[in-house]
């Protein structure tokens, strides 16, 4: 499909200035959390050509399911053949680039939110500073209310895995409060999906195909690596904290759940578990007290570090992602038929490789790279830290 280009102005709903028609290259890069980035590259003779300038969209279908989405011309290259080679950022930024207000900003150091998903989502649309420069477009969403949509998430306030803390330090964009380091994601888990201007929040998000790639059908380049020192079955967290009494108190918290139960069975038992990370957090309560009775946190106290440190340790193992159960792996497919399998898999999918030494993994699709001409994937990227690279042949040809 052949990009068409639009001015900012025009109804999303027609056909802008029309096709490029001489562009030769088209290629949307997407990454985990919506990272979509589109590269063309387009010839001097091409009609719109002398239209080109940033601050312009590109409207393309960005792989072989979603439907066509807009882009912001931000970077625009000429060699000296004249060929325009051309970035544009999805218009998401224009999302992620709004700004969370607090009411006093002068006298607020942090905002401090704590609730279900739904309940801090709304705080953050219902604080938003609204700057979008393309506004006019008649037929564009201006609201926040119902631009944000919420899919698998628990709104259980009695459930305390679905309550979580979530301090931010003002001024701070949509990006920090959904992305950052203390933002929505990295809290109560999942991956951001956009749709021009619709934003979606999976819980879980892909699917697993039925597909297996198996080394030496097609497979030419195979390397497994394994190093015990860097992985581990399950993180422990612990902390001190101090007691209104002056005391300090200890906890411990562990993820995944069943794994830190097996670990601290062993540690009081006869065998020790060597697979374990160990991790003192205790910097995150440094500005905490916890209302103490006697020698003891009070039962509330008690229950509120538990949830928090339970909060940490899963929040860090999801940062790091390790496992001493999965190797890590690099694949290079250079079968065509082989690589055919993968045209309907999409981003946050998972599939199967089976090793050279029988053993099978299954891995998730964390980047694609989509061929917009010829309407097929060339690149997809495996794994949690995109450990595998599985790369197509197509025959250029272009619509």
């Amino acid at each position: 499909m052949k990009p068409r280009l639009y001015n900012k102005n025009h109804s999303w709903k027609n056909n802008g200035y029309g096709f490029l028609n001489k562009c030769i290259k088209s290629q949307t890069t997407i990454e985990t959390n919506g990272e979509y980035t589109l590269t063309i590259e387009v010839l001097p003779n091409d009609r719109l050509y002398n239209l080109l300038e940033t601050g312009l969209l590109i409207r393309q279908k960005p792989n072989h399911s979603d439907p066509t989405q807009f882009f912001e011309i931000n970077d625009i290259k000429i060699e000296k053949s004249g060929k325009a080679i051309i970035t544009a950022p999805h218009i998401k930024n224009h999302f992620l680039n709004n700004v969370v207000k607090v009411t006093d900003m002068a006298a607020v150091s942090t905002l401090n939110l704590t609730g279900t998903a739904s309940q801090i989502n709304s705080k953050f649309l219902s604080n938003a500073i609204i700057h979008r420069n393309w506004k006019d477009a008649n037929d564009i969403e201006h609201s926040y209310s119902s631009v944000v949509e919420l899919h698998g998430y628990s709104n259980d306030e009695h459930d305390p895995d679905n309550i979580q803390y979530i301090p931010l330090e003002p001024p701070f964009t949509f990006e920090e409060a959904y992305l950052g380091d203390s933002g929505f994601i990295k809290k109560f888990g999942g991956e951001m999906y956009f749709d021009n201007q619709k934003v979606h929040i999976y819980k879980n998000y892909g699917e697993v195909k039925p597909i297996t790639l198996r080394f030496g059908s097609g497979i030419s380049d195979y390397t497994q690596e394994m190093n015990s020192t860097e992985t581990y079955d399950v993180l422990i967290v612990y902390a001190k904290v101090k007691g209104s009494n002056d005391k300090e108190f200890i906890g411990i918290a562990g993820y995944p759940d069943e794994a830190f139960n097996e670990l601290i069975d062993a540690l009081f038992g006869t065998e020790f578990l060597d697979n374990a990370s160990f991790e003192d957090v205790s910097s995150s309560f440094s500005n905490i007290t916890y209302e103490a009775s006697g020698d003891s946190l009070t039962t509330e106290e008690k229950q509120r570090f538990k949830n928090t440190l339970h909060s940490i340790a899963r929040d860090s193992y999801a940062r790091k992602q390790k496992s001493m159960t999965q190797p890590s792996i690099n694949i290079k497919v250079t079968s065509l038929s082989q690589y055919k399998k993968l045209q309907n898999v999409g981003l946050g999918d998972y599939i199967k490789v089976e090793c050279g030494n029988k053993t099978v993994i299954t891995e998730k699709v964390t980047k694609v790279v989509y061929d917009n001409l010829n309407e097929v994937y060339i690149e997809h990227d495996l794994g949690v830290e995109s450990r595998a690279t599985v790369l197509g042949h197509v025959q250029r040809g272009g619509s």
